[in-house]
């Protein structure tokens, strides 16, 4: 029932979780269909925090027509959950998804939150046009990076991590729950996404730290949103940003589809990865003071595996391949402003149960 839990937490297509439900047996089992209605279609935490209305109608009937369709026996607390339910759609409230994750992981360090005890997190989001308001697979496998390589000499541990584009948060909220960082800066742009992105801190239950950082002396975990335009970042907006960290890095998934968009992003990468090196070892990164001609550009599948005993700053960056040209335009923007890309092809052990439609790429940028 875990298995299915998880795939209706996080909103699979009905095809799976009807596929699910085949092989646990539940299309002809009464006692896993209560099961089903009292403690994952009415949990605590659904009650709290409840997925799409629609979302939950259409799975709950298309369980009820599987299970008729083989001349099964529905039971009667699917048929109220289903009436129920139906009754409800047109209610506005908020549509979350929940992450649960598995009990077997291990973490050194937790905050001190029920959401990082239980390993189940929530998180609001909207179908809209805004990007940013909606999950993305690519999140799942930065969250995954983060936790494989906190275990790594990878510069996690005790990080300042500095997420550009957050959108509602996933990637941002569970590592600062789960992982010994210092701290976390989520940035996005637009204010919607913006007050979602404070909404979903607020009920994962951590607090926000109004100011531009954390005392440098203090060893509490503080986390922070900001409002960051890759239009208009210059040096001392970065340098704002990184000067109060002690061990910057900096991370983003998915945020690399349109062309202009790609641009901008490798600006603010190369701005704040500045920023971070003079921090880190009080001089300009050589590579950019260099006078010989930047480096010809390569092909992204021919790009260097990432060598983290050279790269003590550093952004990660990880990005599902839809499109090959505009991964290529993103490899081409960093090495003609001066940027180091590499991949890392290391084999990352999956946390989440969560089936990618298209291969992710891991990129390690420097400067």
């Amino acid at each position: 029932m875990n298995k299915l839990k998880a795939a209706i937490f996080t909103l699979k297509p009905k095809k799976t979780i009807i596929d699910i439900c085949k092989r646990i047996g539940l299309l002809n089992n009464c006692v896993l269909q209560i099961d089903l209605v009292n403690n994952i279609l009415n949990s605590e935490i659904l009650r709290r925090f409840p997925l799409p209305k629609a979302y939950q109608r259409d799975i709950t009937y298309e369980i009820i027509k599987h299970i008729e369709g083989t001349g099964g026996e529905v039971c009667d607390e699917l048929y109220l959950y289903l009436s129920q339910i139906t009754n409800a759609v047109d209610s506005n409230t908020r549509s979350h998804i929940i992450i649960t994750l598995p009990n077997s992981l291990f973490v050194k360090e937790s905050h001190d939150s029920s959401f990082a005890i239980s390993k189940e997190f929530a998180f609001s989001f909207e179908e809209c046009n805004l990007v940013g308001m909606r999950p993305w697979y690519a999140c799942y496998r930065l969250v995954e990076w983060l936790v494989y390589s906190a275990s790594l000499d990878r510069n996690i541990v005790g990080s300042d991590i500095i997420e550009l584009g957050s959108g509602i948060g996933i990637s941002s909220i569970i590592p600062f729950l789960l992982l010994p960082v210092s701290s976390i800066c989520s940035t996005d742009y637009d204010p919607e996404i913006i007050r979602n992105l404070q909404y979903n801190f607020e009920i994962n239950e951590i607090s926000l730290n109004l100011g531009v950082a954390a005392d440098n002396n203090s060893k509490e975990k503080f986390a922070r949103i900001m409002c960051l335009d890759w239009e208009t970042i210059d040096m001392s907006i970065s340098d704002e940003i990184i000067n109060p960290l002690r061990n910057p890095i900096i991370i983003s998934s998915d945020v690399i589809y349109d062309d202009d968009l790609t641009l901008s992003f490798v600006r603010t990468l190369k701005c704040l990865l500045v920023s971070s090196y003079v921090k880190k070892f009080g001089c300009y990164p050589k590579r950019l003071t260099s006078k010989l001609p930047k480096d010809k550009s390569i092909h992204w599948n021919e790009l260097l595996e990432a060598d983290f005993n050279t790269n003590k700053v550093y952004a990660v960056s990880v990005n599902t391949v839809r499109n090959e040209n505009t991964i290529q335009y993103f490899v081409d923007c960093c090495i003609y402003h001066g940027l180091t890309v590499s991949l890392d092809s290391t084999v990352i052990p999956s946390i989440f149960d969560t089936e990618f439609d298209n291969s992710t790429l891991v990129f390690i940028i420097s400067c």
